[in-house]
């Protein structure tokens, strides 16, 4: 509850910090921020032991441990394994997201109407929400593995699935 001082936030981290949280320092930052926002003050001293609190939340955790890279490889190998058309317009997905760097929620938003050319419509990277447009050219001629992974060929696939199934244009891909 708000306004915010420095025994709130203690209770707040070490709830987060029981229950395991990574990112206990951007909760903070955030509920501090919103308690400004609201017209509420904290204090010089609660802002210093705000500080040794988030520090010490972290304390221990040692760096990020981050996600495993897909590799080519692995695309590939996913390709080649993969049984039914559930499964493969899945992994369609994951090449077109490696193809155009896209992150999880950027390929979760893609709509049917996005993709002649990839439009990422906003992202982590585009705040004002801008948009990108991204293009890429089939590889085919590149052997098995071009064949496999080409980005025209899965995109291609992903749509005349969704085609199939009756998509709009503004339904997700």
């Amino acid at each position: 509850a708000f306004p915010v001082d420095a025994s709130k936030v203690e209770c707040f981290v070490a709830v987060l910090a029981a229950a395991n949280y990574k990112s206990i320092p951007q909760y903070v930052d955030a509920v501090v921020a919103e308690n400004e926002i609201r017209g509420f003050e904290i204090t010089e001293r609660d802002r210093r032991m705000i500080k040794r609190f988030k520090r010490a939340a972290t304390r221990g955790q040692g760096p990020s441990k981050g996600v495993a890279p897909i590799t080519l490889e692995t695309l590939i190998s996913l390709h080649k394994e993969v049984k039914g058309k559930q499964a493969r317009l899945r992994v369609c997905l994951y090449t077109i997201a490696c193809w155009f760097l896209l992150r999880g929620d950027e390929v979760v938003s893609l709509r049917c109407k996005d993709v002649e050319r990839v439009t990422v419509a906003e992202s982590k990277t585009d705040p004002r929400g801008e948009g990108v447009a991204r293009e890429h050219g089939c590889i085919c001629s590149d052997g098995v593995a071009g064949t496999l992974v080409c980005p025209v060929h899965n995109a291609e696939f992903v749509i005349e699935y969704r085609r199939r199934q009756e998509a709009r244009p503004d339904d997700p891909l």
